[in-house]
């Protein structure tokens, strides 16, 4: 069965520290957000102040957001919202990949829902995009895992 692309990669902004959130103003020393990012834009200060992103650096693979454990990092990222919708409106089954996955990806598999990077993707939003399926299935597609930069920190 073939289907549509639906590219959440489009929406990539840079990620917000909503910094009353953040654990670190209460010592907690809570890097989470700069041990998850492959390319180094969190930076941390040697205080309890919060971590500040370095937005031209970012990539926008919203690693950093599951990361968190408060939640404190927004707008980076497709919703998980937005990808249980993009699934459910692909059929019977959806394959969730990133863009260079699509490019790799045998012809008329499944309906795509594509995204900045699997590995920011929480298990709970899989979980709801396979419910929101019915009987259908979802697959991630890690084909293009192996020789991406992001993959060591994802995998």
């Amino acid at each position: 069965m073939g289907g549509g692309v639906t590219d959440l990669t489009a929406i990539l902004p840079r990620p917000v520290l909503r910094a009353e959130s953040c654990t670190r103003r209460h010592g907690s020393g809570c890097a989470a957000c700069a041990d998850a990012c492959p390319r180094d834009v969190w930076q941390v200060p040697s205080t309890d102040d919060p971590p500040r992103p370095d937005a031209d650096a970012c990539i926008g693979c919203a690693l950093c957001v599951p990361a968190c454990p408060v939640g404190a990092i927004i707008d980076v990222g497709p919703s998980a919202a937005s990808v249980v919708e993009a699934a459910a409106s692909a059929g019977g089954s959806a394959v969730v990949r990133c863009r260079v996955a699509q490019q790799v990806a045998a012809p008329g598999y499944a309906a795509s829902v594509l995204v900045p990077c699997l590995g920011a993707l929480d298990p709970e939003t899989v979980a709801a995009a396979a419910v929101r399926l019915e009987e259908g299935t979802v697959t991630l597609e890690r084909a293009a895992c192996e020789a991406c930069p992001v993959a060591p920190v994802a995998a």
